[in-house]
């Protein structure tokens, strides 16, 4: 198959996830919703053992999947805490600027090259989301500082920033070390799940607050968990084949239809406006991947 094929599964994926986990943040606090996905996914992940292959996997590949599994846990921590106080028809299209930043830090860490092309539809993706986040709710009145002094904002770039880092070391696992993609998503989920287990004790309700999680919304969550080893398995096999600046943009640009979906479900506002702004970030995502 084609490494776009891949991507647009991602794509699908992605967004379905995000549409159940906004639902189930109405109802469970990002902490504990956040540690009780993690544990899911590992549990999900144990069948992996009987038929993946360990032959790449060393002391040193193992650190790499544990900064991995530490940037991925704080990114989505972020995000669900972004999707608990903010629309998703805000908070998905202002995600889709994860490819221009994983573009540029896969330039720096990786050498892949930015076009022109790529440049500039980095430049709308941002101008897009600028667009979208000041006319939220109140319309333009909002100015420039305001963007940057809500504090949801700034969780939403922080986990942008985060998952550019993963998705580069994810492309240097999967491409330059030749890890087997389903042992990578076993020992991340691990990774992750232990993680989430720590911050949920030391900043959330514990294990009571998973179990309230799991009583409240366990089947939502755990459909959230099978859409989400979906597309990161499906993003992992994108990553063998392409820049990753291309698949995260054809990754992202699932946020244009779960604006659209998202805004209807949740009844939010300015829909047409944030609908204008999705389209300005998707032209901004053709023009990196082509």
């Amino acid at each position: 198959m084609p490494w776009y094929f891949y991507a647009f599964l991602t794509a699908i994926f992605v967004s379905l996830a995000s549409l159940v986990e906004k639902k189930v943040l109405h109802r469970v606090h990002s902490m504990s919703f956040s540690a009780s996905l993690a544990i899911l996914n590992f549990v999900f992940s144990l069948p992996f053992v009987f038929i993946i292959d360990f032959s790449k996997i060393t002391q040193l590949s193992l650190v790499i999947i544990f900064i991995a599994g530490f940037f991925a846990a704080i990114s989505f921590l972020f995000v669900a805490k972004a999707l608990r106080n903010m629309d998703i028809s805000t908070v998905s299209p202002v995600l889709a600027l994860n490819p221009g930043a994983s573009a540029i830090a896969a330039f720096v860490f990786l050498g892949e090259k930015l076009t022109d092309k790529g440049i500039l539809g980095i430049i709308l993706m941002v101008a897009g989301s600028y667009v979208l986040m000041i006319a939220t709710n109140h319309g333009f009145k909002h100015h420039f500082k305001a963007f940057f002094k809500n504090k949801e904002t700034i969780f939403v770039l922080l986990s942008i920033i985060f998952y550019a880092l993963t998705s580069v070391v994810d492309k240097f696992l999967v491409a330059d070390l030749y890890i087997d993609p389903l042992a990578y998503l076993f020992f991340v989920h691990l990774f992750i799940a232990a993680i989430f287990m720590v911050m949920a004790s030391g900043w959330g309700k514990g294990i009571g607050g998973i179990a309230g999680a799991m009583k409240t919304d366990g089947a939502a969550i755990t459909l959230i968990s099978l859409f989400t080893i979906a597309y990161r398995y499906f993003q992992l096999l994108a990553f063998q084949m392409a820049f990753v600046g291309l698949v995260s943009t054809i990754k992202r640009s699932s946020s244009f239809f779960t604006t659209i979906i998202g805004g209807e479900l949740f009844h939010e506002k300015n829909i047409l406006l944030k609908s204008i702004a999705s389209l300005i970030i998707v032209a901004g995502c053709v023009l990196v991947l082509f």
